[in-house]
């Protein structure tokens, strides 16, 4: 990996922590499903960097936000029961990310669509087998429940993927900086 490579997936991993912790954005808006495909994708060969981006991304939020909580500035904490299970999720999502061929745009477009839908079927699953949210008894509430998240979750890694895969295709193909 390249000095110039290694620095930019840093400012990446830096960015999306705090995109990730902007008041008032739509929750679920998140680049971490992208970030995790690409990683994936980046990182096919070298599969313990594909890793890196994602969880990076995540911890360094997680870390501002229970700063923030315990600070008394956000009501959001960082840290919570079930923190490690959603790390996991994720590095399940990366996996969906090797193989991807980032000039194939319904490729692309099925990818942006799978990380979401998996991330919120099984962690909403999950959140109601553990006893949690807001309907304990009913897995369908559970899941109804969780639909603002999953559309703004659905819109976000479209938006997100796109943005990276076609960006790293202009800055590493057209323009020929590896």
């Amino acid at each position: 990996m390249t000095k110039k490579l290694f620095n930019t997936l840093i400012l990446m991993v830096v960015l999306s922590a705090l995109y990730r912790i902007i008041p008032f954005r739509p929750w679920g808006f998140v680049p971490q499903f992208s970030i995790s495909l690409f990683g994936g994708y980046l990182f096919a060969n070298d599969k313990k960097w594909s890793f890196f981006l994602p969880l990076m991304s995540m911890i360094i939020s997680d870390i501002i936000y229970q700063t923030l909580f315990l600070l008394n500035m956000s009501p959001i904490i960082g840290f919570y029961d079930g923190q490690l299970l959603n790390y996991g999720l994720f590095m399940i999502i990366t996996c969906f990310g090797f193989g991807i061929n980032p000039n194939d745009n319904k490729t692309l477009l099925r990818k942006s669509l799978l990380a979401p839908t998996f991330f919120f079927l099984v962690s909403n699953f999950i959140v109601w087998i553990s006893g949690g949210g807001y309907h304990r008894s009913n897995l369908l509430e559970c899941y109804i429940d969780g639909i603002p998240f999953f559309t703004n979750s659905i819109l976000g890694s479209i938006f997100f993927t796109f943005l990276i895969f076609k960006a790293h295709n202009i800055f590493t193909i057209k323009l020929n900086i590896k």
